[in-house]
């Protein structure tokens, strides 16, 4: 049975021109790299990671580019917008003796910032952290990442912030002069699909976050359904292993519209 349950919008953060973090008062249990379903039963419903959760609050991250978007980071504060889930895998925390390095790109960022706070407050320390975004107003949470006790790499695709180039290319030089045991990614699919190509057959191991168009989120529609492996990324992702992305065909190649029809990615977009 699906149910929905209430949140009251407290704040929205605007984190970049295109941006903003809904702040929702309420408490959801979940794990980072799972994702729920949001709605205000005006507009429609979509799937989101969460940016940050405490006891009593939640934060999504959402970036502003379609109908649905646009108006859930316009609701008026005080109202109420609902939830459903958390659904999907979760990222789960390694041995403390990992050397682990993460990647976010744009709005990836904001589940990964989830995911690094939760390795800082087990305790992990030895952590790198490659933060892109396509300009230095569209960086998100930049000076947050600068109080944590990680190593920060900020990196711009025109240059106005930190390293000038796309993230897969820092990624790069970065593993050419560093070991690392694990590396998890989030953001665009040909940011992450030129990281998949950048680790190649190196030992590392990998973790993707990965997004597709979902109607139902519990496995039924089969809308997000990678092929050809069959994979429902509402219930075996949207965590997924580098090594089983080997066999995923339309990884970085391919998504799906609303209905079901396949949509060819185009231009390089390596944020």
């Amino acid at each position: 049975m699906i149910t929905w349950k209430p949140f009251t919008v407290k704040d929205i953060i605007r984190e970049t021109p295109s941006t903003s973090t809904l702040v929702l008062s309420g408490k959801m249990e979940m794990q980072p790299g799972q994702f729920i379903m949001l709605t205000d039963f005006a507009t429609g419903e979509k799937p989101f990671a969460f940016s940050f959760v405490s006891e009593n609050e939640c934060g999504l991250t959402i970036k502003a580019v379609g109908k649905f978007t646009s108006a859930i980071t316009r609701v008026p504060v005080g109202s109420t917008v609902y939830l459903r889930g958390p659904y999907g895998n979760c990222f789960t925390l390694p041995g403390k003796d990992k050397k682990l390095i993460l990647v976010g790109g744009g709005c990836g960022t904001a589940p990964m910032r989830l995911w690094l706070r939760h390795l800082l407050q087990h305790g992990y320390s030895n952590i790198t952290f490659i933060n892109g975004a396509r300009s230095a107003d569209e960086l998100l949470y930049a000076s947050e990442f600068r109080s944590y006790p990680i190593e920060l790499i900020t990196s711009t695709d025109d240059g106005s912030e930190g390293y000038a180039g796309f993230t897969p290319d820092i990624l790069r030089e970065v593993l050419t002069n560093s070991a690392f045991d694990i590396l998890y990614t989030a953001g665009p699919e040909l940011m992450m699909k030129k990281v998949h190509e950048v680790i190649g057959s190196t030992p590392l191991e990998s973790w993707f976050l990965l997004e597709r168009y979902m109607k139902c989120g519990i496995g039924i529609c089969g809308q997000c359904t990678l092929d050809p492996a069959g994979i429902r990324l509402c219930i075996e992702g949207p965590v997924i292993s580098g090594e089983v992305l080997n066999s995923i065909d339309e990884f970085g190649t391919y998504t799906r519209d609303a209905y079901g029809g396949r949509k060819v990615f185009a231009g390089i977009g390596c944020t």
